[in-house]
């Protein structure tokens, strides 16, 4: 399926298989464990060295200091949303290595298509609201917690399912094609006092890229999708969406003090059709596994009903707090 990647040249010798890591230095150091600097900048070192033969081995070295004490998030008791924000550092170590195969029979190394992320319930803190205004105003408010909930189907696909708040559901139907990872289809579900709900359903041909293995500096995608919505106070409404989805570039994200490397994504959209408005969202991507860390989402739409002109904005900020357990972690390995 990807026999057709583009190669990255590397100046480091051929390696045809990479050195096995030991588990009991794979797993990074757990906030709070006893651990002397001398210790860790020992196991850091030897760990890389391992892995010298690859073409990152040299970036890795200086950041021996950087990457001790990084631990596993953890899994929350319901594997849902708690009542509170419980902060714990996501994984570093691994996850910042990008997607690089081992090198190829020419000596090139080329780039792995991207993973999808590990199965489970991801927790996030969130702030901001969604509301619906006309003749009535109804209108709820997030937090302290969301959860997005990802699910493998098949051998390449997932869907990733985000709950902002109670009775609001937003699924995202995603495949990996190639280097990329598209979103094809979703919908959206929503329900507000008094029994008001509005369901949206959206499908977008070929598919929307949201993450790429190998993105270029300011890589541009195009954006296009037809939906349709359902409210109990307007009935029925279609719309079509377009606009762009740009690579921002690599950054950081400090969670509980720790920097979390990530790629960074820019969507704007403009919706027109029985609706009209803009949807402008920031979605932050994990390097390496490509869990979403961050998103921070504006929407601001109108559209006309039999009681006169409906206004519906939303605006939330939702980062990483708790994710679910890694391979031979206790929390993974009681579930």
């Amino acid at each position: 399926m990807h026999a057709d990647a583009p190669k990255l040249r590397s100046r480091r010798p051929t390696q045809t298989a990479r050195p096995r890591i030991p588990e009991d230095e794979r797993r990074p150091a757990r906030i709070g464990e006893e651990t002397s600097p001398a210790r860790k900048s020992a196991s850091c070192a030897a760990t890389i060295a391992r892995r010298s033969a690859t073409a990152l081995a040299s970036l890795l070295l200086p950041a021996c200091g950087v990457l001790i004490g990084i631990a596993p998030l953890e899994v929350s008791d319901d594997g849902g949303v708690d009542g509170g924000v419980d902060v714990v550092v996501p994984p570093v170590a691994e996850a910042s290595v990008p997607f690089v195969d081992a090198s190829s029979d020419d000596g090139a190394t080329a780039i792995a298509p991207p993973r999808r992320p590990p199965e489970g319930t991801y927790v996030y803190s969130v702030t901001g609201n969604d509301r619906i205004s006309g003749v009535l105003t109804f209108a709820a408010t997030y937090g302290p917690t969301a959860s997005a909930t990802v699910t493998h189907v098949g051998a390449d696909c997932f869907t990733l399912k985000i709950t902002l708040r109670p009775n609001y559901d937003e699924t995202m139907n995603l495949c990996v094609k190639g280097l990329d990872v598209v979103g094809d289809s979703g919908t959206r579900s929503q329900q507000f006092a008094l029994n008001i709900g509005a369901r949206t359903t959206t499908d977008c041909k070929p598919g929307d890229t949201y993450f790429t293995s190998a993105p270029s500096p300011n890589q541009m995608w195009t954006h296009a999708c037809s939906g349709k919505n359902t409210d109990d106070r307007s009935g029925s409404s279609t719309f079509v969406t377009g606009g762009t989805y740009r690579y921002v570039g690599q950054e950081a994200i400090g969670i509980a003090g720790v920097d979390v490397p990530v790629m960074h994504f820019h969507q704007d959209r403009t919706v027109s059709g029985a609706q009209a408005g803009t949807t402008v969202a920031d979605w932050y991507f994990g390097v390496g596994d490509g869990v979403l860390v961050r998103l921070s989402r504006n929407i601001n739409l109108d559209y006309p009903s039999g009681l006169g002109n409906i206004n519906y904005r939303e605006t939330a900020l939702m980062t990483l707090t708790k994710r679910p357990g890694l391979p031979g972690d206790a929390a993974a390995d009681a579930r």
